[in-house]
């Protein structure tokens, strides 16, 4: 993690999720980027196969407002198991270890 980076990383990244857009992110750990898109999204899919990171998920949404945790949903299982998510999505966040 390049925790010095990491504010102009997500600012990149929010760049290119117009509001409204359905978000799928993949590697998504604890949702450290995809959560910070919440406000964007319409819906975000944040995937991980650590099947440990959907708590850690769950207790950084549960910081936002009940408005945006409405959208959010997090999916364990690895990229591969995900791919049928993708039609749906607007915009494809992959953050590989």
């Amino acid at each position: 993690a390049n925790l010095c980076a990491f504010g102009s990383i997500v600012a990149a990244v929010r760049r290119f999720v117009a509001p409204g857009s359905r978000v799928v992110e993949l590697y998504g750990g604890g949702g450290t980027i995809g959560l910070h898109l919440a406000d964007l999204a319409s819906s975000l899919v944040c995937s991980d196969e650590n099947p440990h990171n959907a708590r850690c998920f769950r207790l950084a949404a549960k910081e936002l407002p009940a408005n945006l945790r409405q959208r959010l949903r997090y999916q364990q299982g690895d990229a591969a198991s995900q791919v049928g998510r993708l039609a749906g999505a607007d915009v494809l966040v992959v953050d590989p270890p």
